[in-house]
């Protein structure tokens, strides 16, 4: 398990992918100098042409959710999530003329490496639980019985759920000024490329399987998702 801390850039209007990319990636080599033996950091920019529009998800997220254009993560194997967040309040600080903290947001919890593996590409789905749903029944369904239909998913190279402390992630979201601070984790699966991406999505065990045992737990028409290559890992 990883302890850790990620943030979920939307842009402004005048800065492009390629240059924020540029960007995001400077900070990346700084603060990874400051960070301890074993831990991880991880930069991805979401692709121009993304395509999870053309996935039977997202026919269950509403067209008027925008996806996030960055994702900044660090953690540490039984890391402090104040810690962590401490090494990225520069980093939003250095990166302010160019995302819009209010559209941005945090999550800070714990992952756990349900396939493990990486990829050049990872489809990130920030995640809003059902409504109906405590807490604990919604990370408790997730991980010991959603993660056994996704274990069953042909040719699934890697997928991890980073599971959201909610109380962590909204102390932490008012430190760094982010505006949103709602998100109950985030869905993490990865690609070797675009058309690897839409073939593995469109398995039954994917259309059908995963996605209806996804209406358990998850609240689709409050969840966003996005397709990116990473660029620092």
């Amino acid at each position: 398990m990883i302890d850790k801390v990620q943030l979920l850039f939307h842009k402004k209007a005048n800065a492009s992918l390629e240059f924020l990319k540029e960007k995001i990636s400077s900070e990346a080599d700084r603060i990874t100098t400051l960070l301890p033996e074993g831990a991880i950091c991880l930069t991805a920019i979401r692709l121009e042409d993304d395509p999870t529009r053309g996935i039977a998800h997202s026919e269950e997220i509403p067209e008027s959710a925008e996806s996030f254009d960055a994702v900044f993560e660090i953690g540490t194997p039984n890391g402090d999530l104040n810690k962590l967040a401490t090494r990225l309040h520069d980093v939003v600080g250095h990166l302010s003329e160019w995302i819009e903290p209010a559209r941005s947001a945090v999550i800070a919890g714990t992952e756990h490496a349900i396939l493990p593996g990486q990829e050049p590409l990872v489809l990130v789905m920030a995640i809003r639980r059902l409504p109906t749903m405590t807490d604990s029944a919604y990370h408790y369904y997730w991980l010991n019985k959603h993660a056994e239909v996704a274990r069953k998913v042909p040719i699934l190279r890697a997928y991890r759920q980073f599971h959201a402390d909610e109380t962590a992630t909204r102390d932490i979201a008012k430190r760094l000024t982010l505006g949103i601070a709602d998100f109950n984790g985030a869905a993490q699966g990865y690609f070797r490329d675009v058309m690897d991406f839409q073939n593995i999505m469109a398995q039954p065990e994917v259309t059908a399987d995963a996605l209806e045992d996804e209406k358990h737990f998850i609240d689709h028409s409050r969840s966003v998702m996005g397709l990116y290559r990473i660029t620092n890992c």
